[in-house]
């Protein structure tokens, strides 16, 4: 029987909204010394592995991606501590290795890791893999060998208490390079050593690196800022300098081995070079940052890293061409502090604070800085008016404005007032408010061109703005909650609660509609989440299923969906006006939460890592109907061409699983739509495309043992 869908269906809303998980767009980012590179090619894509320090204190860990370098995920190595890895290693079965302060041990690739039983003197500097059983592990405090797979250590050989450089040729065959002493090599294991340093200038090993038996490169030092590199074709019995090309004397930092005859080296102000015939001649690279590279490693030919230890402007950084280009990929992300979205552009603005505004145009791929022409540094806020128009606001009354998305920025400060603008919000097009520290509220009428102080009697500032409707404005303020409704003119404190405690200063507020209003709290005896129906007359607490009850943001979807992002524990959201609060925080490897803001179809969540995104909910229509469809069916979204929103009609035939994603023409998922189990029925998802530029887009529906795949476009 051929199913049709009555003229006259009703179309109601599905209880169960689908949620995706979160997944960082990345962010700016800063400098970063770093102490880690490695690559695991055994998984498919490759992993890069990383550690770095953020500034001279500030240990960010172990992190990997599985992308080159776009996005990264933090490795909990040790869930007591964070560690500092400074070496990797991966075995002949895929146990992975990692040293440094400590030794870590991981067979399931980098989910678990478990330390070794017994301890080696100092930082682990290198390891090199024999076998299954037998690992040798260059220390601080000399080499060292394990015959259990890493589980107990001993140190092989006397004399050799430094800084020390290990490589394994073959069953036995092993070669340290220590400080202050040479090269050293053994034939059975480490039980006896030998000098292999004929030649050698310097006895002060900076790298080792093996290249095949008996061919080995060194990176030497005489102790200061000069040095040289070296080769071995003879296993150590004659090394030969090898600087043609070279700057004279260069302190070589790094070595990386990409084929035979084909390797990098950089250093301590030198840059970093290449050669492609074992080191007869080298050619510079074309990378012109100044900071010292400090480690490289080859991914795939053409590909490498290289790690540079400069906290401000150090990082990591990637050549996809063998070094003719390279692009910054540091997994040390800005904090984000502020973010604002343009809907009419499909911008996202982020504010990090004293690092400056940055906009991405493409979901993250690329950061464009557009704060470089801002003469204040300690930036505080950040907000849209559409439909091309940017304000920041500042330290010492400071408020910016551009027209021209950053290009140039002009000076609307407020010259009554010297203390930080921590808050500005636009009632309607060119009127302002602006909360200025130990000021008080100020506003402008023509775009901030002028500015005048509108709270008279309370020199105390707004740090937040809500607005239910022109002239109805709340504030938060060190006094509590205060409200105008005569467009800031006179304004009542609105801060108690129903049990008689008064709110005080709430940390966030946010207005879900007219006269509803949601405040977190964190004092001695009022914390979590509270709200008001009663246009902030009365406060009962909203905490069923909070897990933290320190909020940083709230982000208001639809009446009774409301988000509120946590400084510990990620995003929760409710779905029933705060009586119930569910975590929502899966794949945000970030729980440091600063800010939420959304678009038509994503939120964003700025952390203390970057950015990170989930597509927004979407609300299923069903359409009701006495007849059941017979079979899965995708349907051709109407309109189409679409500007900006679009209908997508599925048929289910029974009760299961259904997934409903849009891709770009690259393959990228762009939105979900649903995620969850349906009823059998016929039902209509609404696709918002604003923040998405013109093309081709393709729908996916996934359904029981269905597949189905409709081409749309998308005309602006």
């Amino acid at each position: 029987m051929k199913y049709f869908v009555s003229i006259i269906s009703i179309l109601v809303s599905v209880t169960a909204i689908s949620f995706a998980q979160w997944t960082s767009i990345g962010g700016p980012s800063g400098g970063g010394y770093i102490n880690t590179l490695f690559v695991d090619k055994t998984t498919t894509p490759h992993t890069l592995y990383t550690s770095f320090f953020s500034d001279g204190v500030t240990n960010k860990g172990l992190q990997k991606s599985t992308d080159g370098g776009e996005t990264w995920k933090k490795v909990p190595v040790d869930t007591t501590r964070i560690a500092t890895i400074t070496v990797m290693a991966i075995g002949p079965t895929g146990t992975l290795y990692a040293g440094g302060d400590n030794l870590y041990r991981s067979t399931d690739g980098g989910v678990k890791w478990t330390a070794t039983k017994s301890s080696l003197y100092g930082f682990i500097r290198s390891i090199a893999v024999e076998s299954a059983s037998i690992l040798y592990a260059g220390t601080d405090g000399g080499p060292y060998k394990s015959t259990d797979g890493g589980e107990t250590w001993a140190a092989v050989g006397s004399g050799f208490q430094a800084r020390t450089f290990v490589v394994s040729e073959s069953a036995g065959i092993v070669y340290i390079g220590v400080n202050g002493k040479g090269v050293f090599k053994s034939t059975d294991g480490g039980t006896a050593w030998s000098p292999a340093k004929g030649g050698m200038t310097d006895s002060n090993i900076v790298a080792l690196v093996l290249e095949s038996p008996g061919v080995l490169y060194a990176a030497t030092s005489d102790g200061g800022n000069t040095g040289t590199i070296m080769k071995t074709t003879n296993g150590g019995t004659q090394w030969t300098e090898m600087i043609n090309g070279l700057p004279v004397h260069p302190s070589i930092t790094a070595i990386a081995l990409e084929s035979p005859g084909v390797l990098y080296v950089a250093g301590m102000f030198i840059n970093m070079y290449k050669t492609i015939d074992g080191g007869a001649n080298w050619v510079k690279m074309n990378f012109s940052i100044t900071a010292i590279v400090g480690l490289l490693v080859v991914d795939t030919p053409g590909i490498v890293y290289g790690g540079l230890l400069d906290y401000a402007n150090g990082g990591l950084y990637k050549t996809t061409d063998g070094g003719t280009t390279w692009v910054h990929t540091s997994p040390n992300r800005y904090t984000v502090n502020n973010m604002a979205w343009n809907e009419n552009t499909g911008t996202l603005y982020i504010l990090s604070r004293d690092k400056g505004i940055f906009k991405t145009t493409n979901n993250g791929i690329e950061w464009i800085d557009i704060g470089k022409n801002l003469s204040n540094s300690s930036l505080t806020s950040i907000v849209v008016e559409l439909p091309s128009t940017l304000y920041v606001t500042a330290s010492s009354a400071n408020v910016f404005k551009t027209t021209d998305d950053g290009s140039t920025w002009t000076d609307i400060s407020i010259d009554t007032a010297t203390g930080t603008v921590i808050s500005l919000m636009i009632e309607k097009p060119g009127t302002l408010f602006a909360g200025v520290e130990y000021a008080g509220i100020f506003r402008s009428t023509d775009g901030g061109e002028t500015w005048y102080k509108i709270l008279p009697g309370i020199n105390t500032a707004a740090t937040e703005f809500q607005v239910e409707k022109p002239g109805v404005i709340y504030g938060r303020t060190p006094l509590g909650i205060v409200k105008t409704e005569d467009d800031g003119n006179n304004w009542v404190n609105r801060s108690y609660v129903t049990l008689g405690v008064e709110i005080g200063y709430p940390s966030h507020i946010a207005l879900e509609s007219p006269g509803v209003l949601y405040a977190s709290m964190k004092t001695s005896n009022v914390k979590g989440i509270y709200k008001s129906t009663d246009s902030a007359h009365t406060w009962s607490a909203a905490n069923s299923g909070l897990s933290d009850w320190d909020i940083s943001s709230f982000a208001v979807s639809e009446p009774g969906l409301v988000y509120a992002s946590s400084n510990v524990k990620g995003v929760f959201k409710t779905t029933d006006g705060g009586t119930n609060w569910e975590d929502i925080s899966a794949g945000l490897t970030e729980k440091q939460v600063k800010v939420l803001t959304m678009s038509s179809n994503a939120i964003f969540a700025g952390t203390l890592s970057g950015v990170f995104k989930t597509t927004r909910p979407t609300a299923v229509k069903e359409n009701k109907s006495h007849i059941l469809p017979e079979r899965y069916s995708l349907s051709q979204n109407y309109p189409n061409p679409f500007n900006p929103e679009t209908n997508i009609e599925f048929h289910i035939p029974q009760n299961g699983f259904v997934s409903l994603k849009i891709y770009d023409a690259l393959g990228r998922e762009v939105a979900q739509l649903v995620n969850e189990v349906l009823n059998a029925g016929v039902y209509t998802a609404k696709f918002d495309g604003s923040s998405l530029s013109s093309g081709v887009y393709y729908c996916r529906m996934t359904a029981g043992n269905s597949s189905e795949m409709k081409k749309m476009l998308l005309l602006k």
